[in-house]
């Protein structure tokens, strides 16, 4: 008998659309509009050259910001450090800079939103839903499959990619940025009592292309000892840190594209 999930939950960028480019143009405006000084726009092609390989290190919008930024400050020689010390260097970033993160996400939040309104098609253009994804879902929405969209990105712009791809959740099943942060395990457990799944989740399964958030959510929500927990191997992620880190995870099971295109039964159970 094949086992499916009671509620669904996916993260959005990286794991159902890809919207690098929307992100690096999103966060130069973002940073014009916040900043005195700009990163040199004859720099414009080297810099995404580094944002794109470095995004993965990156758990929500306000920091791609502070990526662009440190991006121009530092030579390419620094970006290993951002890599493999990210979180550190940008705190740091934040208590030198003197600056909310609050208020980076409101400018990117700001330039979004006016993107959106003066040139929504120009806005749609700079996404791509990843491969089968956008037939999936609506497949996901015909069968009668619970599921949810969660993410640190806000709601709305996820809303309207999804009309745009003619994706018919309902506006209530996307739920996106909070202030204050709320912990997407926090989410998640809201949803599992919602839904009335048992306290430890079991029935409860979250796709998710950020190998940290996973691994916090195993180590922090023990009471979702029995949600299962998915790293999407086609998003942002470094292969050498994250797929590998999923590959050798007592409870994280990694899932390619191959395996959502398979069907939901046949993806892999839990080891633990």
């Amino acid at each position: 008998m094949s086992v499916l999930p009671q509620v669904l939950a996916l993260d959005f960028d990286g794991v159902i659309c890809d919207g690098m480019s929307e992100y690096f143009e999103s966060s130069l405006r973002a940073h014009r509009a916040s900043f005195a000084q700009s990163p040199d726009p004859v720099r414009r092609d080297e810099l995404f050259a580094r944002f794109a390989p470095l995004r993965p290190a990156v758990e929500t919008g306000w920091e791609m910001i502070v990526l662009v930024d440190m991006l121009a400050e530092r030579d390419p020689s620094g970006d290993r450090e951002l890599k493999e010390r990210w979180a550190a260097v940008r705190d740091a970033w934040v208590g030198r800079k003197a600056i909310e993160p609050k208020r980076l996400a409101d400018a990117l939040d700001a330039v979004r939103d006016a993107w959106v309104r003066e040139d929504l098609q120009g806005w749609l253009a700079k996404h791509t839903f990843f491969p089968g994804m956008t037939a999936w879902l609506r497949h996901l929405c015909d069968s009668g499959q619970v599921w949810y969209v969660v993410t640190t990105k806000e709601a709305r712009f996820n809303v309207e990619l999804l009309k745009w791809q003619q994706v018919p959740i309902a506006r209530a099943r996307v739920i996106g940025k909070q202030w204050p942060k709320r912990e997407k395990w926090e989410v998640l457990r809201e949803l599992a009592a919602r839904h009335g799944l048992p306290p430890t989740g079991e029935g409860l399964w979250f796709v998710e292309d950020r190998f940290e958030t996973l691994r916090g959510l195993h180590e922090r929500a023990t009471d979702l000892s029995a949600a299962r927990l998915y790293l999407a191997d086609w998003g942002y992620v470094f292969p050498d840190r994250d797929v590998v880190g999923a590959e050798r995870h007592e409870r994280i099971q990694r899932i390619g594209l191959a395996d959502v295109h398979a069907g939901l039964e046949a993806w892999p159970a839990q080891t633990t």
